[in-house]
């Protein structure tokens, strides 16, 4: 499970991983903005049938599953687990242990708080999160920078990563 904030570096990750094709392909497939285009592409409604179909979709050949979480959508994946009748677990960790058996958690973060306030902001501007294509992204219009947003985007980061280590060390997983 690939831990991660937004403009963290993680998509990179990810990617990098599935390209391996023996990491599991990790994507953000409890992202409730993501969730209806996979339930619509898979055709799936239930929350238990997602479940195996993400653990499905999520393999490599050889067994090894990924996924990334944003802590932005912790409570939904919790609830979306809950939904697909996990939830006689008595904790989150419990819970989460029960549907990813022998999961283990790699947390990224970006050293640079800074440049990741302005990347989200710029995101927020309109910028892609991600390129698809191999030329380069040029803006309709100029990103304009106001401190106070990019202020509350480190902020928002660093309660996000407070979360994860609290989880972290709550639960003795290093």
């Amino acid at each position: 499970m690939i831990c991660a904030t937004p403009r963290s570096g993680s998509t990179l990750l990810c990617e990098a991983l599935r390209q391996t094709g023996v990491a599991g392909y990790p994507d953000e497939y409890f992202g409730p903005m993501h969730v209806p285009r996979w339930r619509e592409q898979w055709d799936i409604s239930g929350s238990r049938d997602y479940v195996c179909k993400v653990l499905e979709q999520g393999s490599t050949s050889n067994g090894v599953f990924g996924v990334k979480i944003m802590n932005l959508y912790w409570a939904h994946f919790l609830n979306t687990l809950k939904q697909a009748n996990y939830q006689k677990a008595p904790s989150e960790y419990k819970l989460i242990s029960t549907v990813f058996p022998d999961l283990t958690y790699i947390w990224i973060t970006r050293r640079n708080k800074i440049r990741q306030g302005v990347s989200w902001a710029r995101v927020m501007q309109g910028m892609p999160w991600i390129w698809q294509e191999s030329k380069p992204y040029i803006p309709k219009k100029k990103p304009q920078f106001q401190f106070e947003v990019i202020d509350h985007f480190i902020a928002e980061t660093v309660l996000h990563e407070a979360a994860w280590q609290e989880f972290f060390a709550r639960n003795e997983i290093k």
